[in-house]
């Protein structure tokens, strides 16, 4: 849409694109991430056409559905500081589950300057579970301008990327893309 859209309807929604906005490696392969540098919060991802996390049309899974949440943001390379999946207590618990089953993995991506440098590092371990427990990897704020600092991400392992490719989070993803009706 916006690559069609007028200058004046780019602005519209964007503002000033240049100025506002840290262009971003984003959470699926070749995709770009747009982060609002006054809001963190607000954001916006592009993905190549084509992208699918699952080919053939899609059926029901077995898995509960918060399982299949957990794996579907791990599909997505979610930041612990986007993962809406309950409270700070549950999705802990969710992950722990991802990692015991060999589905998920925790990975640090290193940020410089106020940017993510698309530099990542896979959590050892021994560390998954203090880096879990630590509140600070569950709060967005600003990134900070003068320092290094590190995001952890949620990722799918290979295994978790064919259980995805088999449906086992067709339910999830039938209900993040339904169609609501508007009143």
């Amino acid at each position: 849409m916006l690559h069609s859209a007028s200058q004046e309807d780019v602005t519209a929604v964007l503002g000033s694109p240049a100025a506002d906005w840290i262009v971003e490696p984003a959470r699926l392969p070749g995709a770009i991430r747009l982060r609002n540098v006054h809001d963190p919060s607000f954001q916006m991802a592009f993905m190549p056409a084509g992208t699918t996390l699952r080919d053939g049309p899609l059926g029901h899974s077995s898995l509960e559905i918060e399982r299949q949440r957990l794996l579907l943001a791990a599909a997505e390379r979610t930041s612990l500081w986007d993962l809406h999946l309950g409270t700070t207590e549950e999705t802990v618990a969710l992950i722990e589950w991802g990692l015991e089953t060999e589905w998920v993995r925790l990975a640090v991506e290193v940020g410089r300057s106020g940017r993510r440098t698309g530099e990542w590092t896979e959590l050892p371990r021994e560390r998954l579970r203090n880096e879990l427990r630590d509140r600070r990897n569950w709060s967005a704020g600003p990134y900070p301008t003068e320092e290094t600092f590190l995001e952890l991400f949620i990722l799918l392992t290979p295994a978790g990327t064919k259980v995805v490719g088999a449906g086992a989070v067709d339910d999830a993803i039938s209900d993040a893309f339904a169609k609501r009706r508007t009143l």
